[in-house]
């Protein structure tokens, strides 16, 4: 072979290696995945977009700051449409096709009892950040391993704090507003078995007495300095889309994600890992929801509970901590 040939095959052969090192590092990337299945069209799509403005926000954090070891964490979000059926088939893609190391999701509570099977059957942690229904948790809290976690009020500990603020105040004409999909109508019922169990009844309600609603919730934007911060970030990032405009699920959402990714900073990568490292999670120093540093435990997946709501009431459009 000629002195000329040689060098040529030999070039040839740095670029082939080039590109295959490229592929490498493209492809190892490319393995380090969270997915998402929230409502961005359908009943509850407000939430869903809100949502994904808190995980954005999160990853976008993390990643400015080094990610995993160097490597980004890529989001892969799925519209579930606000229907059981498609957050089933979504969650079945982000674990078998995505192969992600954790799910955040979804907004409804009909769709998260339809998807929550599939998460504990294939060992995969999934956070819930919205969805309220008690038995989300409820459902494999007694399995040795409960894959299934939550960063939102429930149903019940909502209706329990509200009850005990209308006995206080000894209110006699109650009203109840709840949406019409799985999500409205869990809470419907966990209200009235709750409200039938106080001895109270309700009076009609309706759109026109939105205006001073009570609610109970774990963040408004003032209530502290992380909160403001995070609003202030929000209201700049996606003023192209709306800016805070829901700023309970985007904060509730991004505080989840933030949890995800200290344990993976934590174990790495692996889904079973990450669920026993998200349990064990105590240095959770700056959420942005009244979140304790230790939000999990073996025996409890509510990381937000009636020591961590507050009550808030609606005003010109907006939810503010009630005095």
């Amino acid at each position: 072979m000629s002195t000329k040939a040689w060098t040529i095959g030999m070039r040839l052969c740095a670029i082939i290696l080039s590109f295959a090192f490229a592929f490498a590092e493209s492809a190892a990337g490319a393995d380090l995945k969270i997915g998402f299945t929230l409502s961005l069209t359908g009943g509850t799509d407000d939430y869903g977009k809100a949502a994904r403005m808190g995980a954005q926000l999160a990853l976008k954090e993390y990643n400015d700051k080094g990610g995993y070891k160097g490597q980004k964490v890529e989001a892969v979000i799925y519209d579930d449409e606000t229907k059981p059926a498609k957050g089933v088939e979504n969650v079945t893609r982000l674990i078998t096709r995505d192969k992600v190391f954790a799910i955040v999701g979804p907004v409804n509570s009909g769709v998260a009892l339809a998807i929550i099977d599939i998460a504990q059957k294939n060992q995969m942690p999934l956070i819930d950040t919205i969805a309220t229904a008690e038995q989300i948790i409820e459902r494999y809290q007694t399995a040795p391993k409960n894959y299934i976690l939550r960063v939102s009020l429930n149903d019940g500990i909502q209706t329990s704090f509200m009850i005990d603020y209308i006995k206080s105040r000894k209110y006699q004409r109650i009203g109840l507003m709840h949406d019409s999909t799985g999500w409205g109508q869990s809470g419907r019922d966990t209200a009235l078995r709750l409200l039938k169990d106080a001895n109270l009844s309700l009076v009609a309600g309706g759109k026109e007495l939105i205006e001073g609603v009570m609610a109970v919730t774990s963040y408004t934007p003032e209530h502290s300095a992380n909160a403001r911060a995070l609003h202030e970030k929000v209201e700049r990032m996606f003023q192209d889309q709306g800016g805070d405009f829901h700023p309970v699920a985007t904060a509730q959402t991004y505080d989840g994600v933030r949890l995800l990714l200290n344990a993976l900073d934590k174990v790495g990568p692996d889904p079973q890992k990450i669920r026993d490292a998200v349990e064990e999670i105590d240095d959770f120093n700056e959420p942005v929801t009244k979140m304790k540093a230790h939000p999990f435990s073996r025996t409890n997946h509510e990381s937000l509970g009636r020591d961590t709501g507050f009550l808030a009431v609606w005003h010109d459009g907006k939810l503010q901590q009630a005095e």
